[in-house]
């Protein structure tokens, strides 16, 4: 394969021993061996092999545990750079931690909190209790911020 991606991409690798990368749609060019390149696609095949072995709950949690982590690292990135307000944006998956059994009561609150504006620190006022884009178990929301120069409201 990596034989393959250097011939396509021809006189651009051919001065150093570099494979390219795939991030965000875009191939860069990285210092890296053909043995580290190898390495690193082992090891994301184990990570892949043990995702698997998980069962769908534990999936389930861990996905939520990640979506909440960064939420909170959204929030005060936002806060640091001072930005008071955002936009709550439902995702359009069910805001639920089981979609198959779901109870419907969180999901149509952030279906309806879509598009609305909340204060950062303060979060918005949903099913009796505040919260933000993805920090409940199961939210699959995110939030747009709002920076008040470039704002046309």
């Amino acid at each position: 394969m990596l034989g393959i991606i250097k011939k396509a991409l021809g006189k651009l690798f051919s001065a150093k021993n570099t494979v390219p990368i795939a991030i965000e749609f875009k191939v860069i060019t990285s210092e890296i061996s053909e043995e580290e390149f190898s390495a690193r696609k082992t090891a994301a095949a184990q990570i892949r092999k043990e995702w698997r072995a998980l069962g769908k709950e534990e999936q389930l949690k861990i996905l939520s545990q990640r979506a909440r982590e960064r939420s909170l690292a959204v929030r005060a990135h936002q806060l640091e750079l001072r930005i008071a307000e955002a936009v709550w944006l439902y995702s359009g998956a069910p805001c639920e931690l089981y979609p198959k059994n779901p109870t419907g009561h969180q999901n149509a609150a952030h279906k309806d909190a879509n598009g609305k504006r909340y204060k950062v620190i303060e979060g918005m006022y949903l099913d009796g209790k505040w919260t933000w884009p993805g920090y409940e178990e199961g939210c699959r929301c995110v939030s747009r911020s709002v920076i008040k120069a470039l704002d046309k409201t």
